[in-house]
């Protein structure tokens, strides 16, 4: 654990950023701290914590050359993170596109095999067209979502 040089709030040692006051700048024992009045055996006061709904990572003040090389470390995962993610909905819409297509295509094609007097192809068309149709937009469904990954 650490403490903050600010507010004195205890910290994990992987945050580089106080959860109260924001500040940067910490310390390993509670005594070092300036200006804090409370005694080490002191229990710490409640509080809320704050939660942070950005689409960018918070930015974060670093103090050494290797918190730098931490920092720029989680960025390129919350990157790649989100990379991955719209990869993988992408798959997922190709999928849900193909699967309502394919439901579509054998409702139409139910129909079809259900109405025996009719011997025309217009439903058989109308299947493939769905078919196709569905393919296409699903594919471009796809590709849309992928490209946000980039």
């Amino acid at each position: 654990m650490k403490f903050c040089e600010a507010c004195s709030s205890e910290t994990e040692m992987s945050v580089f950023e106080c959860s109260k006051c924001g500040g940067s700048s910490f310390v390993h024992k509670r005594e070092d701290v300036k200006g804090s009045s409370r005694p080490a055996s002191a229990p710490k006061p409640v509080t809320t914590s704050k939660t942070q709904t950005t689409s960018q990572p918070a930015p974060v003040t670093v103090n050494t050359p290797s918190q730098k090389i931490q920092v720029d470390r989680i960025n390129e995962l919350i990157i790649e993170q989100r990379k991955t993610t719209h990869a993988v909905r992408a798959i997922a819409i190709y999928l849900l596109y193909q699967f309502i297509t394919m439901v579509a295509t054998g409702f139409i094609l139910g129909i079809e095999s259900a109405n025996p007097d009719y011997s025309g192809d217009g439903y058989i068309i109308a299947a493939g067209l769905a078919l196709i149709g569905g393919t296409v937009t699903s594919l471009f469904a796809a590709l849309s979502e992928l490209s946000k990954s980039e």
